[in-house]
């Protein structure tokens, strides 16, 4: 059984590798053949995975928003997805890299946003839950 194991490891370092591998030049690839575009290549059991566990995940929080509050279903989870979709923009604004940050301290004109996060994101989702049960 070891010896099977062993195979399996090295049959999936290999295969992983070379997809890799593939998947990086047939984007350039694809770039060169259709200039403004690009492609990837994907494989679908690791998506597959994180699709169910994603979708796990938002079912127990709707389930939860719906209990203890007076969203039904669908606003439940479309609340979740619009927290969702606001958390990365909201982030990255209130977290700029360093590159940014230095053009903020040279240019201050350009630093006009200055975001917190955590009352941003909870100003935005409680406004966004109160205009779905209305």
């Amino acid at each position: 059984m070891q010896v099977v194991k062993e195979v399996d490891e090295r049959v999936e370092q290999v295969f992983t590798e070379a997809f890799r591998d593939t998947a990086r030049e047939f984007e350039g690839v694809f770039s060169r053949l259709f200039p403004g575009g690009e492609g990837r290549l994907i494989l679908t059991d690791p998506v597959r995975a994180f699709k169910a566990a994603a979708s796990r995940a938002l079912n127990t929080v709707s389930d939860t928003l719906t209990a203890r509050s007076a969203l039904d279903r669908i606003a439940a989870e479309e609340l979740v997805i619009a927290a969702l979709a606001l958390t990365g923009p909201l982030w990255q604004a209130s977290h700029p890299a360093e590159n940014v940050q230095r053009l903020y301290r040279e240019e201050p004109e350009l630093a006009h946003v200055a975001i917190d996060f955590e009352h941003s994101l909870t100003r935005l989702v409680t406004a966004l839950g109160d205009g779905l049960i209305s």
